[in-house]
């Protein structure tokens, strides 16, 4: 129990490090799953497009296919 605690712990810990304050980031969603193509796959957002930051505060995912915008 204690070593699945510290995995979890260990986990958070790098994930929180990779965001940066007062700036978007596209590792703020790209780790993100999607159920695309109406649920039947499950897909972390880097896979179903481009994440650009156009701004400090904005970001924007370009869909490689356009049929999952409703899923993303």
């Amino acid at each position: 129990m204690k070593t699945k605690m510290q995995r979890c712990v260990d986990f958070v810990r790098s994930d929180v490090a990779t965001i940066r304050t007062g700036r978007a980031t596209s590792a703020l969603v790209e780790n993100i799953v999607i159920g695309a193509y109406g649920g039947t796959a499950k897909m972390k957002v880097i896979e179903l497009g481009t994440i650009s930051v156009p701004d400090a505060q904005s970001l924007t995912i370009t869909p490689y296919d356009q049929s999952i915008i409703g899923d993303i």
